[in-house]
């Protein structure tokens, strides 16, 4: 039946599931509770003066100081509910939501590039989540999203079926009339879970996860925090219950520092392995949707028919591992209008892609290497990196330390730090420019080996690198813009820039030949 003849019932005044007065009762305690801590301890100081002589005094004093807050908490959060509606009116979805300052938001459907549900763990007691749509701009909307509170979740489903006009859940089966209607024509909805991580792959990409990076980093920090405790009752209880020959191996600070990072990065890797161990996607007819979360839930639906741009990542370890990260696009800035896929195999990338996105099949393809006269080019693009990098880290380090006053565990500037004070010193002076010179010329080797183009009837593919190879995959029909820079080194031969531009993102190759480039302005035009 029709949607004008039987209107759905997201098309009515729709208010949040009641749990939402205690979600909004908690959410205003946890915003205020730096305002409302003082008022706690002199609640705790006037209980015990005025309200400890007998029972009835103590009761009375527990509602008076403690129960009237919580009431008007709670009396917050049914006003907070209470105001709190949302529906669907033709071809815009309306939210309302204040109490003393309303606000009334109005946003066209076509607007909207792509939905989310999020479920902290509370939200999943109640079984409700936090329902997000993302818009192509922000238009005075905080970070461009429109947020719906306390849902459940077949309704927020429900919702987003409606809003995106795509089905979210398991396909029926057809019917027989439904099957005799159509015919052998008629086309089998793709499965819904199409993808999970077996155990091994989930390990494998937790391995080449970034919080090894950020564990070095927290360690770092936590390693300077916490030099006060080498005098402390902590440190000493510790070493009683170790061995005397280990005691004064720990006793040293550089290998507390290597076993508080060993100890970090462990936690953060198997908090990654349950986090891709919980992860999943698949495929509607119309929307690819991305569920992920290990605590807190979260289920993301992107509109096949929205997708800006399709991105293939990787990283160098993932190189080596053989694997991949697929990443899209929609309308709109930052990472809430992106969705990644992470750590795919790459022999098993066609026949994911085929099943997926079988409208993309160009990013798959060999794209052009660039020209032989780009290579000298990239090499000293580099090299200007290069010692940019040198010289530019040891003085954040030391700026960070001296503004936050941190005891770092290694100082740079320090002649007591031999790997790094015996590189500047006059001797071998000449073997570390020399390095830095071969490390820029294999980095602008590394970048200019992978990067290349392709034109199609389908639409562009660049391939760039920097740190990460990426290779991205934009539709003719989703292309705003297509820049053409060129500098007057790169005219002498035969070389220009071009940056290619889509709503909320870009992508520059650098040095790709100008014919090309012309013959891509002029198709474009």
């Amino acid at each position: 039946m029709s949607r004008e003849a039987s209107p759905s019932p997201v098309q009515l005044p729709t208010r949040a599931h009641p749990s939402y007065i205690v979600i909004a009762a908690l959410r205003t305690a946890k915003e205020n509770w730096e305002t409302a801590l003082p008022f706690v301890f002199l609640a705790l100081v006037l209980l015990k003066k005025y309200f400890s002589a007998g029972l009835v005094n103590t009761l009375f004093g527990l509602l008076l100081l403690f129960g009237i807050p919580l009431a008007s908490l709670i009396l917050l959060g049914f006003a907070h509910w209470r105001t709190h509606t949302f529906w669907l009116d033709g071809t815009t979805l309306h939210v309302q939501y204040g109490i003393l300052h309303r606000v009334q938001q109005k946003i066209p459907i076509r607007r909207i590039q792509s939905a989310a549900t999020e479920a902290d763990f509370l939200e999943r007691l109640f079984g409700v989540v936090r329902l997000r749509f993302f818009l192509a701009e922000s238009a005075g909307l905080e970070e461009g999203e429109i947020l719906i509170r306390a849902l459940p979740k077949k309704e927020a489903q429900r919702w987003m079926q409606e809003v995106l006009a795509t089905p979210l859940g398991p396909p029926a089966p057809p019917s027989k009339e439904e099957g005799k209607e159509e015919g052998e024509s008629a086309q089998i909805p793709p499965s819904v879970e199409i993808f999970r991580y077996s155990i091994d792959q989930a390990f494998r990409g937790a391995l080449l996860s970034p919080p090894i990076i950020q564990s070095f980093l927290i360690v770092a920090v936590l390693h300077g925090r916490l030099a006060s405790f080498e005098n402390g009752a902590l440190l000493e209880f510790l070493l009683r219950r170790i061995p005397p020959a280990l005691s004064d191996l720990f006793g040293q600070p550089l290998i507390r520092l290597v076993v508080l990072f060993f100890v970090s990065w462990v936690i953060a890797v198997a908090g990654k392995w349950i986090y891709l161990l919980r992860f999943r996607f698949y495929r509607t007819p119309e929307a690819l949707v991305l569920e992920e979360g290990w605590i807190s839930l979260r289920t993301k639906a992107f509109s096949l028919e929205r997708i800006q741009a399709v991105e293939l990542r990787q990283s160098p370890l993932e190189k080596l591992a053989g694997m991949a990260s697929l990443r899209l696009y929609v309308a709109g800035k930052g990472e809430t209008h992106q969705g990644t896929i992470p750590f795919l195999l790459v022999d098993r990338l066609p026949a994911l892609m085929k099943e997926l996105l079988p409208q993309v099949p160009d990013i798959l393809m060999e794209v052009h290497p660039l020209p032989a006269s780009a290579r000298r080019r990239y090499w000293t693009r580099f090299l200007r990196l290069t010692f940019l990098l040198v010289f530019a880290i040891p003085a954040i380090v030391a700026l960070v330390a001296f503004s936050y006053h941190l005891p770092l565990p290694v100082h740079p500037f320090d002649t007591n730090s031999y790997p790094i004070g015996f590189l500047w010193r006059p001797a071998p002076l000449g073997g570390t420019l020399l390095f830095l010179i071969l490390l820029g010329i294999i980095w602008g080797e590394w970048a200019y080996r992978h990067g290349g183009y392709l034109q199609s009837p389908q639409g562009y593919v660049l391939s760039v690198c920097l740190f990460t190879h990426r290779k991205v995959f934009v539709p003719r029909r989703r292309l705003q813009e297509m820049h053409l820079y060129q500098t007057p080194w790169q005219r002498l031969a035969g070389l220009a820039n071009i940056e290619l531009l889509w709503l909320g993102d870009s992508i520059r190759l650098f040095h790709l030949p100008l014919e090309e480039a012309q013959r891509w302005l002029s198709s474009q035009g």
